[in-house]
C-alpha cells in the first residue's frame, strides 16, 4: 500500500509572531528591559500558583540526608554501563508502582516540583514548551524496550517506505489469488509525494527532494552490542511495562538439555562471531560482547545477527537469528544511528558515546529543517518560535565539579531539547534515546516458534567521521569476598523435647547456616544441651567465602554440571544467607524449629535487644534496612519463624489446656501480630525463637591479613560460653540427669522413700534374727 501526502493540504505555519509569545511573559528589570532569566517571568505569574491546590512534599527529599541512607548512596568507582542497567530495571518497576498509586489517589501526586506546577497553568495558551523534567539521577538509566526498535518506531519508514518485490501476478488474478503472494525477490525502498501542479512550477527542484540525502554509497561503521538471552515477563494490568524475569528460556540445543551459545553477526560477505568465547552449559547466558562490522551501503544493508551451538564433534547448530534493515536506521530521521543518552556527561560510566556533540546534533536538525541556528539562553535554549525551558536541576554542576569541562551546560541544555524534539511543531519527530532494544530470535525451519529473546542495540558510525571508543559492556568478573557470621546467644526458642522422668519442656538447641548457592559448605554450631527456657549461648563463628557480582546482586559459582562435564558452567543464586535453629536429637531425627533468610544486601536490621525482637522483622520489607556490602558490620537480634502447622496447633492447645509452661504464658501475653503473620500467599508463620548473631564482610585481601577461625578456635579464639550446669548430654551422664533432674526436684520424696527403706530393711532383720535368738534363750538352758 503506497502512502500519499498531499501538499496542498498541509496546515500552513504558523506565524513567528503568534508563536514569540514568551517575550511578553518577561518581567521588566531595573532599567525597563526584560529579563532573560525565564524564572524571573515565572516569578510574574507567582499568583497563578495560588490556584491550583497544595501538593504534598516528596517524602524522599526530607529524607535524604538521613544518616541511615548514606549506604545507599553509589560509589562512583563502581559504576559502570551494567550499574545503568540495572538501575533502569528498577526504574520501571518504579514507575509502575508510582503509576499504581497515583491511579488510587489522582488528586494528589507527590514528588510534583514548582516546575512541574508552573507547566500545568501555563499550558493554556503559552508558546514556551517546558514538559516535566526530572531533576538529575545519582545513576543515569537508559530506555528499555519490550520489543525490537522498529516496533517502537512504526519500522523507520518516516520517509522512507519499503514496498515488497514478489516474481509473479500482480495485483489479484482471476483465481483470487492476493497480490504480493509470489516468490519474494527484493525490496523497493522510496517514497512519494503528490502535490499541485501550480506549486511543482515555483520550486527549482522537487518538493520531495528537500532534506532527503544523496544515494550515493557511503561506508559505515557499525557496532553490535551483545547484551544477554532473555525472556520477556509481562505483568498483568499493565501493557506497556515489562519487568525482565531473572531466567532466560533459550531453546536448549545438547541432549542434556544445555547449550553452549556463542553469538554471530553478519552484514554481506563481513563476518564476526564470538565461537572462541562461548559460554558452556547455559540457557540463561550474559554475553557483554561487542561486534564491529565495516560496511557499505546501499550493497549491504542487511544485519543478522544468530546464536548458534558450539559442539566438539560436528557442525554447530543454529538455535535462532534476527535480521535487522541497517539502512532504514541510518536514514530515518528518528536518527536510530546512535541513542540519546539520558544526561551528558564527558566522563565516567556515562560519557557521551555519539560522535557529534549535542549542540552539533541540533545544529544538524536546525539546518535540515531550514531552521535558524538555536540560541542558548540563561535556562532557556530558542529553536526558531519555540523556547525550551531547561531547569537548572537538569543541568551538570557547576564548573568546581573535576567531571565538567567548559561548555558542558550548553551541551546539556541542547540534549534536552533533541530530547523534546517530538514537540517542536512542523518538525517535531521522536529521536531514538539511548536503549537496550529485545528481539526475538527465529530459527527458519520454525518461523513461528521463539526461541529466545536477545538485549541487544546497535551502534552506527560515518567511517569519515572518527569514531569515539566503544562502551565496555563486559560483565563484571566477581569479587571474593569473605563473610565472618558470629552466633552469640538465642532466647525463647520453642522446646520441643519432653524428659521421659520428669516430663518437662526442653530442647538440645543448635544453628546451622550457609550461603545460597553453596549448600556443601553448610557450618553448624555445637548444642546447647537442656536448655529449659529456650535459652542457648554458642560464641560460635561462621566463615563463608564466595564470589560476589555487585550490579547483579548475585552470587556466582562455578562449578561441573555433572560427573562427566568436561567444562564448569557459572550458576547464579540471590545474595542470601540462611540461619535455621534445630533440636539435636541422638537416637531420632533431628527436629527442625524455625529458620531465618537474610538477603545481604538488603538486609533487615536486628532488634537491640531480644524484648524489642518480634515477628515483624521476618515479613518482606520490613523494618529498617542497610546493603551489608556498604556498612560491613552489623549486630543484633533477629527472629526465626516456622510455616505454621497441624501439629503445632495441637501442641499449643495442650500446652495451654495443662498449663506447662510459664513460658509459653509469657509469649502470651504479647501482641499476636507479634508472634505470627500471614504472607501475601495466605500461609501463617509462627515466631519459634531469637538469634543474636554479629555479621561482618570483608574481602579476601582484608580478611587474609586479619585471618580468625571457624568456631572458637584460633586465630582470635572465641570464649567459651558460660552455660548453666544443667546444660549437658542425658544420654551420655545419667549421673548429673539424676542430680539435675531426679534429686533437685524430688529429694524430699527420696529422703523419705530412703528412709522407709531403711527402716523396712531394719525390721526384715529384726525379724529374721528375732525368731533364731529367741530360740537360743529358751534352748540354751538345756544345752547345759
Amino acid at each position: 500500500m503506497l502512502r500519499f501526502t498531499f501538499r496542498g493540504h498541509e496546515d500552513p505555519p504558523e506565524e513567528e509572531g503568534e508563536m514569540e509569545e514568551t517575550g511578553d511573559m518577561m518581567p521588566k528589570g531595573p532599567q525597563g528591559q526584560k529579563s532573560l532569566d525565564p524564572f524571573l517571568a515565572e516569578a510574574g505569574i507567582s499568583r497563578q500558583l495560588l490556584k491550583p491546590p497544595l501538593k504534598k512534599l516528596p517524602l524522599g527529599g526530607l529524607l535524604n540526608q538521613g544518616p541511615g541512607l548514606e549506604e545507599d548512596i553509589p560509589d562512583p568507582e563502581e559504576l559502570d554501563w551494567w550499574s545503568k542497567y540495572y538501575a533502569s530495571l528498577q526504574e520501571l518497576q518504579g514507575q509502575h508502582n508510582l503509576d499504581e498509586d497515583e491511579m488510587d489517589d489522582p488528586g494528589d501526586s507527590d514528588g510534583v516540583n514548582l516546575i512541574s506546577m508552573v507547566g500545568e497553568i501555563q499550558d493554556q495558551g503559552e508558546a514556551e514548551v517546558k514538559g516535566t523534567v526530572s531533576p538529575k539521577k545519582a545513576v543515569a538509566t537508559l530506555k528499555i524496550y519490550n520489543r525490537s526498535l522498529e516496533e517502537e518506531f512504526n519500522h523507520f519508514e518516516d520517509w522512507l517506505n519499503v514496498f515488497p518485490l514478489s516474481r509473479g501476478q500482480g495485483g489479484q488474478d482471476g483465481g483470487g489469488e492476493e497480490e504480493g503472494s509470489g516468490h519474494l525477490v527484493g525490496k523497493f525502498k522510496g517514497s512519494f509525494l503528490i502535490y499541485p501542479e501550480s506549486e511543482a512550477v515555483s520550486f527549482s527542484e522537487p518538493q520531495i527532494s528537500r532534506g532527503i540525502p544523496q544515494n550515493r554509497p557511503i561506508k559505515l561503521l557499525v557496532r553490535v552490542y551483545i547484551v544477554k538471552l532473555r525472556n520477556l515477563c509481562k505483568i498483568q494490568g499493565h501493557e506497556d511495562f515489562c519487568l525482565f524475569s531473572a531466567a532466560t528460556n533459550l531453546a536448549p540445543a545438547d541432549p542434556n538439555g544445555k547449550a553452549d551459545p556463542y553469538v554471530v553477526v553478519s552484514a554481506g560477505r563481513e563476518r564476526q562471531d564470538t565461537k572462541e568465547r562461548y559460554i558452556p552449559k547455559q540457557l540463561n547466558p550474559i554475553f557483554g560482547e561487542i561486534l564491529e562490522l565495516s560496511i557499505s551501503l546501499p550493497a549491504e544493508t542487511e544485519l543478522t545477527v544468530a546464536v548458534f551451538d558450539h559442539d566438539l564433534v560436528g557442525s554447530d547448530d543454529l538455535i535462532g537469528e534476527t535480521h535487522i534493515d541497517l539502512e532504514n536506521r541510518f536514514y530515518s530521521h528518528h536518527r536510530a544511528n546512535c541513542g540519546l543518552a539520558s544526561q551528558y556527561e564527558v566522563d565516567g560510566y556515562n560519557a557521551w558515546r555519539d560522535a557529534f556533540r549535542p549542540s552539533q546534533i541540533l545544529a544538524g536538525l536546525c539546518q535540515r529543517c531550514g531552521l535558524p541556528a538555536p540560541e542558548y539562553r540563561a535556562g532557556a535554549v530558542k529553536v526558531g518560535s519555540k523556547v525550551f525551558l531547561t531547569p537548572p536541576e537538569t543541568l551538570p554542576p557547576g564548573s568546581s565539579s573535576p567531571t565538567v569541562a567548559s561548555g558542558d551546560p550548553e551541551e546539556a541544555q541542547a540534549l534536552l531539547v533533541l530530547r523534546r524534539w517530538q514537540e517542536m511543531p512542523g518538525f517535531g519527530i521522536q529521536l531514538v534515546p539511548e536503549h537496550v532494544e529485545t528481539r526475538p530470535l527465529y530459527h527458519p525451519h520454525s518461523p513461528g516458534l521463539l526461541q529466545g529473546s536477545l538485549h541487544m542495540w546497535i551502534d552506527i558510525f560515518p567511517q569519515d567521521v572518527p569514531a569515539p571508543p566503544p562502551v565496555d559492556i563486559k560483565p563484571r568478573q566477581p569479587i571474593s569476598y569473605e563473610l565472618r557470621v558470629v552466633i552469640w546467644n538465642t532466647e525463647d526458642v520453642v522446646l520441643d523435647d519432653e524428659n521421659p522422668l520428669t516430663g518437662e519442656m526442653s530442647s538440645d538447641i543448635y544453628v546451622k547456616s550457609w550461603v545460597k548457592g553453596l549448600e556443601h559448605d553448610k557450618q553448624e554450631t555445637d548444642v546447647h544441651f537442656n536448655s529449659l527456657t529456650g535459652e542457648g549461648n554458642f560464641n560460635w563463628r561462621f566463615v563463608f567465602r564466595f564470589d560476589y557480582l555487585p550490579t547483579e546482586r548475585e552470587v556466582s559459582v562455578r562449578r561441573r554440571s555433572g560427573p562427566f562435564a568436561l567444562e564448569e558452567a557459572e550458576f547464579r543464586q540471590p545474595a542470601v544467607l540462611v540461619l535455621q535453629v534445630w533440636d539435636y536429637d541422638r537416637i531420632s531425627a533431628n527436629d527442625f524449629l524455625g529458620s531465618l533468610e537474610l538477603q545481604l544486601p538488603d538486609m533487615v536490621r536486628g532488634a537491640r535487644g531480644p524484648e524489642l525482637c518480634s515477628v515483624r522483622l521476618a515479613r518482606d520489607g520490613a523494618g529498617s534496612r542497610c546493603n551489608l556490602f556498604r556498612c560491613r558490620r552489623l549486630r543484633g537480634w533477629w527472629p526465626v519463624v516456622k510455616l505454621k502447622e497441624a501439629e503445632d496447633v495441637e501442641r499449643e492447645a495442650q500446652e495451654a489446656q495443662a498449663g506447662k509452661k510459664k513460658r509459653k504464658q509469657r509469649r502470651r501475653k504479647g501482641r499476636p501480630e507479634d508472634l505470627e503473620f500471614t504472607d501475601t500467599g495466605g500461609n501463617v508463620y509462627i515466631l519459634t525463637g531469637k538469634v543474636e548473631a554479629e555479621f561482618e564482610l570483608l574481602t579476601v585481601e582484608e580478611a587474609e591479613k586479619r585471618p580468625v577461625g571457624k568456631g572458637r578456635k584460633q586465630p582470635e579464639p572465641l570464649e567459651k560460653p558460660s552455660r548453666p550446669k544443667t546444660s549437658f548430654n542425658w544420654f551420655v551422664n545419667p549421673l548429673k540427669t539424676f542430680v539435675f533432674f531426679i534429686w533437685r526436684r524430688y529429694w524430699r520424696i527420696l529422703v523419705l522413700l530412703l528412709l522407709l527403706v531403711l527402716l523396712t530393711v531394719f525390721l526384715l532383720l529384726v525379724f529374721y534374727t528375732i525368731p533364731g535368738q529367741i530360740s537360743q534363750v529358751i534352748f540354751r538352758p538345756l544345752h547345759k
